[in-house]
């Protein structure tokens, strides 16, 4: 069974088999970040739940505010990312792929266990000058 659902800003969550995708359009303009330094190109708009699971989502996607993305029909490319993060360009949709039966044990808090991260920001593939922060995870049981 699939369950799609479009979050936030530019963002369609699709679960299936214990897998989530992510996927969002590249030439998304979402305004100035809360800082004024970025260009939101999709967000979650916070964390939120991923549907049908106990795991939820943060997730952003921007380019600084001083440059404009290099975007490309003809674009592939792909590359892995700190903890179960697989992201995938192809032509001006990215593409983020989380396996959701991973556990990369606690967070630094404590409060939940990881289940994927970018460990910080990171430029996607392809050269287009966007960056992607990814953060998937579950709350500790009390």
């Amino acid at each position: 069974m699939t369950m799609t659902t479009t979050v936030g800003s530019n963002v369609t969550m699709d679960v299936q088999n214990g897998t989530l995708v992510i996927t969002c359009q590249l030439d998304g303009n979402f305004g100035p970040s809360s800082s004024g330094k970025t260009v939101i190109v999709a967000s979650t708009g916070g964390n939120v739940g991923i549907p049908g699971t106990d795991a939820q989502i943060g997730f952003n996607l921007y380019h600084k505010v001083n440059s404009k993305p290099k975007l490309s029909a003809g674009t592939r490319a792909e590359s892995t990312y700190g903890d179960n993060v697989l992201a995938k360009v192809k032509g001006n949709t990215l593409s983020v792929v989380v396996k959701l039966d991973a556990d990369f044990g606690l967070s630094q808090s404590g409060k939940t266990r990881i289940i994927a991260s970018t460990r910080g920001n990171a430029s996607i593939p392809g050269g287009s000058g966007i960056s992607m922060g990814v953060n998937v995870y579950r709350k500790v049981k009390a």
